[in-house]
């Protein structure tokens, strides 16, 4: 199958960026490049803990990964490759912080820069806790992590273990079982 125009860098990439608030281009901390290899490197570490339905094979030499995750419309795959690249992100910007992070006092004159660190270690914390939430809701059957409810929500799809199966218009396949099925493995009739 040939690759499509889009590429998983463009879309990915902004998101990172909208995520770490570096999205002004005339002050980009940053460049494209830096982000990719996060994102990447994020996803080779998910994948130690996460099996997705997709094999991706991951190229940190050429920034490349293949099959192309946005063409797919991965949303899992994508999601929490980019909250865990903010995760590493931010625990480097925090050890960057702690090193910066000065007291010092002269006569009548101090400075104060260890709130910084702090700061610093709440939006670490913050941020790292968000992909944990995400990797848990996809362990647990969300088929897209971090995604937010709006409004009132209520899901078609219920996940019983390992099964996952979408509800009947009569609600016959509660719990991921039919009725017939459901009796004949002892639990009485749904």
């Amino acid at each position: 199958m040939p690759f499509s125009t889009i590429q998983w860098d463009g879309p990915m990439v902004e998101m990172m960026r909208f995520l770490i608030n570096d999205f002004d281009p005339t002050n980009l901390t940053y460049s494209d490049d830096t982000l990719k290899s996060l994102i990447l490197y994020g996803a080779v570490l998910i994948f130690k803990d996460i099996l997705f339905a997709v094999p991706y094979v991951i190229d940190m030499s050429q920034l490349t990964i293949t099959p192309d995750p946005v063409v797919n419309k991965d949303f899992a795959f994508i999601n929490l490759s980019i909250l865990k690249a903010a995760c590493l992100l931010a625990r480097n910007e925090l050890k960057d912080s702690a090193k910066n992070a000065l007291k010092w006092k002269d006569g009548q004159s101090s400075f104060d820069g260890s709130d910084r660190g702090k700061i610093q270690k709440q939006v670490t914390d913050s941020i790292c806790q968000e992909f944990m939430d995400a990797k848990m809701q996809y362990e647990f059957g969300d088929v897209c992590p971090g995604k937010a409810m709006l409004g009132p929500f209520s899901s078609d799809r219920i996940s019983y273990g390992t099964d996952a199966e979408f509800l009947g218009t009569n609600g016959s396949n509660y719990f991921g079982r039919n009725s017939a099925n459901y009796a004949s493995q002892g639990f009485g009739t749904p």
